[in-house]
């Protein structure tokens, strides 16, 4: 498999090797940026892959470009998918002890309606 940062060489007519130079792939996202990054708005994103394992980000038509190593942007998606499993095992944590909480208040109300009827009976 090919890496990111290999050189091509450049070669003229002739076929002798006069230069080189490294490759960027570049590739327009398919959905665009939704309201909530202003001027940002309703553009798609251009992701490019450089040397030194290196992803850049930026809306397209703009230059602001955001970069990141391959590796920092795998430990940071790894993270969001644990923090996701754990955000969901806490929710259902949180109603079964809701639901535990319920039954109690319903049995602590019927043991004193009991103690209210045995004692106007008693």
């Amino acid at each position: 498999m090919n890496q990111f940062g290999q050189p091509i060489h450049i070669k003229n007519a002739d076929g002798e090797i006069i230069g080189e130079r490294i490759p960027q792939v570049s590739r327009l996202t398919k959905n665009e940026l939704s309201g909530g990054f202003g001027p940002d708005n309703g553009r798609a994103l251009v992701v490019s892959l450089r040397a030194g394992d290196i992803i850049a980000f930026r809306p397209q038509g703009t230059r602001r470009e955001v970069t990141a190593t391959a590796k920092d942007i795998y430990v940071a998606v790894l993270r969001w998918q644990a923090n996701r499993l754990n955000l969901a095992k806490a929710i259902e944590a949180k109603a079964r002890k809701k639901a535990k909480r319920e039954r109690e208040a319903i049995a602590r109300a019927e043991r004193k309606l009991r103690r209210t009827i045995a004692g106007r009976c008693g």
